[in-house]
């Protein structure tokens, strides 16, 4: 595009000028537009810049009501109704005196720019409104209604695009930016111009800025900072949110020269919240015991292990009651009918079966008095004679892996932790 190219003076498609100046209004923009919102504030600050590079200002200002209310449709196109504006265009297309004619070019050129910046889906979209933007009486394509019509389509003008944008303002926190303020203010006040391009505005815009400046947790001197400002306002200084802003921006700049501020990785969205962090480690809890239930459950009772299986059998009606296994002599014993044991083979005959030995080994006896007598006698138990220890319940691998995994998460959730504080 030729800079020197004098966009405002009165074009006559006739002429090779003048279709030189049509052929350069008519380019894309640097941005293709795709109806997603997330594009919708660079798409629009293209759109402003063109704008004025090609002196589409001036027919961007739509009078509306009566007495006319004068409203710019780039920087407050919910202020305008669709069918207002489809009213005032269908004025603008049924003029014929030159002004008017000037003005149905440069709206016409504004279109065909938009038509040729918008993706093929967003294209196929504006095809099937074509009867809202296309007047047939002079072939034009009328760019404020396109472009009124892409800004509902990124739902930027409805209420759902209103209150989205407020959510964000809501949300605004410095991690989302790598603890970097400046950038944190820049997005602030993107959104802050999505809410006026709504027709709308921002209430409690302080307090919504004191809560996105309090997100920063270091460095101290700049939370401080903050509070003081806060207090401040609080005991009734007259502030404002631009003001505010620019005393943090000038403060941020302050700290990062002198070498005291710290920046941080930006949280992007695929990395796990604290929240989710909790879960994560409450469902490999979960997963643990379910596993060690498991595995207890699993466990088996002496009285019916495997190898002791046939104690238990009682034998046939008329046979012998005495058996021999492993080289060792057992008799069949009902235990005095269940009063001294359950039947089973026994070392013991049934006719010495009495109930009334202590089933404990002499030996054992003898240690568990020697552990109060060096009980009594040692206090720090230096000489108390250790119990071996008993049977280890063997983890099955399924159980191993959740309480390794268990374990990692809490390992890493304390040294998370450990990190945030500002003395450790």
């Amino acid at each position: 595009m030729d800079p020197i190219m004098p966009y405002s003076e009165k074009i006559d498609l006739r002429t090779e000028h003048g279709r030189k100046i049509y052929e350069a209004c008519t380019k894309a923009l640097p941005v293709v537009f795709d109806g997603a919102a997330g594009k919708h504030h660079s798409f629009l600050t293209a759109l402003k810049n063109v704008a004025d590079e090609r002196s589409w200002r001036e027919i961007c200002m739509i009078p509306i009501g009566t007495p006319p209310i004068v409203y710019d449709l780039l920087t407050q196109p919910g202020k305008i109704k669709l069918q207002d504006l489809q009213t005032y265009c269908a004025r603008i297309w049924s003029g014929t005196s030159q002004d008017i004619m000037q003005q149905q070019i440069k709206i016409n050129m504004m279109g065909v720019c938009l038509m040729n910046s918008v993706s093929v889906s967003v294209s196929q979209r504006l095809d099937s409104d074509k009867e809202k933007w296309f007047f047939k009486a002079r072939g034009g394509k009328d760019g404020l209604i396109i472009f009124k019509l892409l800004m509902q389509y990124s739902l930027q003008t409805t209420r759902y695009g209103s209150e989205s944008t407020k959510d964000k303002l809501h949300s605004l926190n410095v991690k989302a930016f790598g603890n970097n303020v400046e950038n944190m203010l820049l997005y602030r006040k993107t959104l802050l111009d999505d809410i006026l391009a709504q027709g709308e505005v921002f209430s409690e815009d302080l307090y919504w800025t004191f809560k996105c400046l309090e997100t920063v947790r270091e460095p101290d001197s700049f939370v401080r900072y903050i509070e003081d400002k806060k207090s401040e306002w609080e005991d009734g200084v007259n502030m404002t949110s631009e003001e505010l802003c620019k005393f943090a921006e000038t403060r941020y700049k302050h700290l990062f020269e002198a070498g005291k501020w710290k920046f941080s990785s930006v949280l992007s969205d695929a990395e796990p919240k604290e929240k989710d962090k909790e879960d994560s480690k409450f469902i490999a809890l979960v997963a643990a015991v379910k596993e060690l239930s498991k595995v207890v459950g699993k466990q088996p009772d002496n009285s019916d292990h495997q190898k002791n299986k046939w104690k238990f059998e009682a034998p046939v009606s008329g046979a012998s009651i005495e058996k021999e296994v492993n080289g060792k002599s057992f008799w069949w014993c009902n235990g005095s009918d269940g009063k001294n044991h359950k039947p089973m083979y026994c070392r013991h005959k049934p006719t010495e079966c009495t109930g009334q030995k202590s089933k404990q080994k002499p030996e054992n006896i003898n240690i568990a008095e020697q552990k109060i007598t060096n009980a009594n006698n040692n206090t720090d138990g230096s000489n108390a004679i250790t119990p071996k220890a008993g049977p280890k319940l063997k983890l099955n691998s399924n159980l191993s892996t959740a309480l390794a995994a268990l374990d990692k998460a809490l390992q890493n959730s304390s040294s998370s932790d450990s990190e945030g504080k500002d003395f450790v």
